[in-house]
């Protein structure tokens, strides 16, 4: 699931369990909360991957994933991966892609310099 109002990028821990991915404890627990500001499940994040790497379509990129108990949304990319991919999403058509749409950029810095 691609969740712009996610503040980071997270797996379920029983997914992780049972795939047998590696996990780091953090240093710092973080509080993850839902956007009515209820704590979520388990309440503090304490766990995170080790880096693991994911494949979308052709792409191929180095993750690390904070663990929560999301057995509905097993994997959420959220905001941080957003900002780093760009992904162009067209939910009209159903298209997507990781290539980074710089014709948009293009396009909007034209109209900028027209007017």
């Amino acid at each position: 699931m691609i969740d712009s109002g996610a503040a980071g990028d997270f797996l379920d821990l029983s997914l992780a369990k049972k795939l047998g991915i590696p996990t780091q404890i953090l240093s710092y627990p973080q509080a993850v909360t839902a956007l009515d500001g209820r704590p979520l499940e388990p309440g503090r994040v304490t766990e995170a991957t080790q880096s693991l790497r994911l494949t979308i379509l052709q792409h191929q990129q180095e993750e690390i994933f904070y663990l929560i108990d999301s057995p509905e949304f097993p994997v959420i990319l959220g905001h941080p991966w957003l900002h780093r991919h760009n992904p162009r999403i067209d939910c009209i058509h159903a298209d997507d892609s990781l290539e980074k749409n710089h014709n948009q950029q293009t396009d909007s810095h034209n109209e900028k310099q027209e007017s």
